[in-house]
């Protein structure tokens, strides 16, 4: 139940380095790496991590002012050459925490998400139950985004591969579509990443290559598919915040189905073993039609929240009227007639950009810590990836 910090980029080191986290009995905590000192701070105020991997030479003096241990990823390969290749068999338990991921919060810093492995292992095998994931798929986007969480280990506990992009690795798999004739049995993007392939390549290659398209992190609006309908790619619309473990509500479809609908695509219905409730603000379930609050409840749930009882307080409940514990999304969404939910906001001012929760609130208090600024304001632009 240690936790080690991950500060890499999607690369094999990466891999490598969170399978043997697991495998020792500890828990892994990615890291963004182009994250702020000040922010990178917080979070190990908070974590206390036992120890920190990077390949980043020039940030060991600030990390190790923490009087945390940091290892260099490479000097670590070097001694790995003396070390026993025995297969380790620590006792891990099913309640022992798998990976922490940190998200923005709305007090002003960042809260750790604590995903168990019996979590974890629901989740994969969901996935491994219904995406292709013997075949290939790929990873470029940041380990720090739990979206990587599907893309590194539903291939590996089904026989899959792993085509790994380095950083700005969106327009290199973007290059390799062109000349690369493997396919991929699933990409799993944001639709802001599916905009930019759209912009860059023609949609032929993306209908040749690739078997299972899963969306997730944002709205998905129909004009991204726009194009696709003849396509022979199976869309899938996956809905999940990271303290419900990546994924827990799912809408799939043929190409041919985008035609079907007008604006947005519904998020689904819940995978096994995850329940969804529309509730008011009275939690009285809403009937169809009627926008609700979304709270979450099963075998997806996370633990809570990483030294912040009073924030898991407001988020993690056991409800003795429908008897077991709820976890408030803050999203709010309707039931169709056709028992699909739609997504439509929030309650309150958390945004998203290219997939990542960002909290208006946490900004606002930030840039209010300076001296020389009595009020903020925070507006989310568009550009030319959104």
């Amino acid at each position: 139940n240690q936790i080690v910090a991950l500060h890499l980029d999607a690369s094999l080191d990466y891999i490598i380095a969170a399978i043997a986290v697991l495998k020792s009995g500890a828990a892994f905590l990615p890291l963004e790496i182009n994250d702020p000192a000040g922010r990178l701070s917080n979070i190990f105020e908070t974590s206390n991590p036992a120890l920190i991997i990077t390949n980043n030479s020039s940030l060991f003096s600030s990390f190790t002012k923490n009087n945390i241990k940091v290892e260099n990823i490479k000097d670590m390969r070097v001694k790995s050459k003396n070390f026993d290749d025995s297969n380790i068999c620590f006792p891990i338990l099913i309640q022992n925490l798998a990976y922490v991921i940190y998200t923005s919060g709305s007090t002003g810093s960042p809260k750790g998400v604590m995903i168990e492995h019996r979590n974890l292992v629901h989740y994969l095998k969901y996935c491994a139950t219904n995406y292709p994931c013997d075949m290939r798929t790929a990873l470029f986007s940041s380990p720090a985004f739990d979206m990587s969480i599907t893309t590194v280990f539903a291939p590996l506990i089904a026989g899959g591969k792993i085509k790994v992009f380095p950083p700005l690795g969106i327009m290199n798999f973007i290059s390799s579509l062109e000349i690369d004739n493997h396919k991929y049995g699933f990409i799993k993007c944001t639709p802001s990443h599916l905009k930019i392939i759209r912009e860059n390549i023609a949609l032929r290659y993306l209908a040749d290559k690739i078997n299972v398209l899963i969306l997730g992190g944002e709205t998905l609006d129909v004009a991204v598919l726009d194009g696709l309908e003849s396509s022979n790619i199976t869309i899938v619309n996956e809905y999940g915040p990271t303290e419900a473990t990546v994924g827990c509500i799912v809408y799939k479809m043929d190409s041919e189905q985008i035609r079907n609908h007008t604006y947005s695509i519904p998020i689904g219905k819940p995978i096994d073993n995850m329940s969804v409730y529309l509730l008011d603000t009275n939690k009285n379930i809403v009937p169809k039609n009627v926008i609700g609050e979304i709270y979450l409840a099963g075998k997806g749930l996370a633990r809570g929240y990483l030294s912040a009882s009073d924030l898991q307080d407001n988020a993690f409940n056991h409800s003795d009227r429908y008897g077991e514990i709820l976890y408030k999304t803050g999203d709010l969404a309707r039931l169709l007639p056709n028992n699909n939910l739609e997504y439509l906001g929030r309650t309150d001012n958390q945004v998203k950009i290219r997939g990542y929760r960002v909290e208006i609130n946490e900004i606002k208090s930030l840039i209010e810590q300076l001296t020389f600024v009595k009020e903020a304001v925070i507006l989310k632009n568009r550009d030319n990836f959104e």
